[in-house]
């Protein structure tokens, strides 16, 4: 059964932190790429959204009895196969895992560029959200 709460919580923390890198966002690219504090906070905050969503979608795989995915990315499938998100979206969602993946275990090689291209465009995040409390509105949750 899906634990509801829980995953309401996990899409206010990703909300909460999309709302603090829209605030990075606005600052100049230049002067956010030579802000190495401000540029790490920016990589662990989307990092830690990404984690959040990936949290979301292991935990309703596995509430919901389908089978249990072996990587993150195939639970943001999963979550498309089984119509919680679209499937466009589900891929997209594969994409920021890949991101994220990047972000935690190959820290030193990060490209900048393209964390700052991440954080210019957070709509699949935002459409997570909204899909995913959609889906628990449907569910009864």
């Amino acid at each position: 059964m899906v634990d509801s709460d829980r995953v309401h919580r996990l899409l206010a923390e990703i909300t909460k932190r999309l709302a603090r890198l829209a605030q990075h966002a606005q600052r100049d690219r230049d002067d956010l790429l030579a802000d190495e504090t401000t540029l790490e906070s920016t990589k662990y905050l989307l990092a830690t959204a990404v984690e959040a969503a990936i949290d979301v979608a292991q935990h309703l795989c596995a509430s919901e009895g389908w089978s249990a995915p072996d990587t993150n990315a195939a639970a943001f499938v999963a979550l498309g196969r089984h119509g919680v998100i679209d499937r466009p979206l589900a891929q997209e969602m594969v994409a920021a895992n890949g991101l994220r993946n990047v972000l935690i275990h190959g820290y030193a090689e990060v490209d900048d560029v393209r964390v700052l291209d991440a954080l210019a465009d957070p709509r699949r995040l935002e459409r997570f959200v909204a899909a995913v409390s959609a889906w628990l509105l449907e569910q009864g949750g």
